[in-house]
């Protein structure tokens, strides 16, 4: 099944399986289920890689095409949402 917690960033078989390119994430701050909703981390990506692509190569067109991934594994949402 290709899905993962929105809080525990795991598969149902409980391994770890976000990436953000080739690599990763490992990074416990991002992992921490307690805080970040996964949709939020997403967020967060996108707005980092638009912010770096602004500063570093502002000469040059960017392409994003951003789809979050939303398969439920079972009903989570974020706080306040």
């Amino acid at each position: 099944m290709g899905s993962i917690g929105y809080y525990s960033k795991l598969t149902q078989s409980g391994h770890l399986d976000l990436h953000d390119g080739e690599d990763v994430v490992t990074d416990e701050d991002e992992l921490d289920s307690d805080d970040m909703h996964l949709t939020t981390l997403l967020q967060l990506k996108v707005e980092e890689a638009v912010a770096d692509h602004s500063e570093n190569y502002s000469d040059l067109r960017l392409f994003l095409y951003y789809a979050p991934q939303n398969v439920k594994i079972d009903p989570q949402s974020p706080a306040g949402s």
